[in-house]
C-alpha cells in the first residue's frame, strides 16, 4: 500500500480518535445507566433485571466495536509505518477482531442463558466431539478424495 500524505494520515488519524472517544463515552453513559435503573424502574421491579440484560449487551456490543475500531486503528498506522511494510498486520488484526466477536458471542450466550461461559464452551467441545465421532469416516472419505484430486493435479 503506498503512503498517505501527511495530511490524510492526520485527517485518518483524527477521525479514528474520535470514532474512538464518542465509543468510550457511550461505553461510560451506559454503566451509569445500568446503575441507575433499579432508581428509575423502582415501581416495576420484574422489568429492571431485563433491562439490565439489555444494557449489559449493549456494553459488550459496544466494547467489541471500541475493539475492532482500535485494531482498525492499528492496522491504518501499521500500515503506513516503513518497519511493518511487509507484515502481516492486516491478517493478525482480523484474527484478533474474529476472537473478539467468537467472545462476546459466547458471552451474550452466557448472559442470556445465565450460565457459566465455560460450561458453553465444554459443551461445544463435547459437540464437536460428537460430531466427529459420528461422521468420522465421511470426513476421512473427504480428505481422500481431496488427496487423490490434488495428487491428479500434480501430475
Amino acid at each position: 500500500m503506498p503512503p498517505l500524505s501527511a495530511r490524510r494520515l492526520l485527517g485518518t488519524t483524527i477521525s479514528t480518535i474520535r470514532k474512538f472517544s464518542e465509543t468510550s463515552h457511550t461505553l461510560f453513559l451506559q454503566q451509569s445507566f445500568t446503575k441507575s435503573l433499579p432508581i428509575v424502574f423502582y415501581d416495576i421491579p420484574g422489568i429492571i433485571p431485563i433491562l439490565e440484560k439489555l444494557v449489559v449487551l449493549y456494553i459488550l456490543m459496544l466494547f467489541v466495536s471500541l475493539v475492532n475500531r482500535t485494531l482498525r486503528a492499528l492496522e491504518n498506522w501499521f500500515s503506513m509505518t516503513a518497519k511493518y511494510a511487509n507484515t502481516p498486520v492486516r491478517t493478525i488484526s482480523q484474527v484478533i477482531r474474529l476472537l473478539a466477536w467468537f467472545g462476546a458471542i459466547i458471552t451474550a450466550i452466557s448472559i442470556l442463558t445465565g450460565m457459566k461461559a465455560a460450561a458453553i464452551l465444554g459443551a461445544f467441545a463435547g459437540t464437536t466431539a460428537i460430531l466427529i465421532l459420528v461422521f468420522q469416516d465421511s470426513i476421512k472419505g473427504l480428505l481422500a478424495n481431496f488427496q487423490i484430486t490434488c495428487t491428479t493435479w500434480s501430475k
